[in-house]
């Protein structure tokens, strides 16, 4: 995937390594945020600088579930990472770091 700031078009593929098939991301992966993203395990999480919002992305149903609704923390992340139920945003300059624990 392509992880591009703003509002910018995102594209990319799926690939499944079971199966060693590739396919297009579904619209819901795709469309819709604007920020950084992770992933941890089967979730991708997705920052919306413009709101500050935090959502993680639901496969199965193509579905972004909000986990923030809005902090001024998210507003200005540049950079996430996810790992073991957790998730951390850092924003421009290192001003501020937020561990997010799910």
């Amino acid at each position: 995937m392509i992880n591009i700031n703003g509002k910018a078009p995102k594209d990319g593929i799926v690939y499944d390594i079971l199966m060693n098939q590739r396919e297009e991301m579904p619209r819901g992966m795709l469309a819709g945020w604007k920020g950084p993203a992770a992933v941890d395990g089967d979730f991708l999480y997705v920052v919306d600088q413009e709101t500050g919002s935090l959502k993680k992305y639901n496969a199965e149903n193509d579905y972004r579930e909000k986990l923030i609704t809005s902090s001024e923390h998210l507003e200005d992340a540049e950079h996430m990472a996810a790992g073991r139920g957790r998730v951390c945003a850092v924003s421009v300059g290192g001003g501020s770091l937020l561990w997010l624990i799910f």
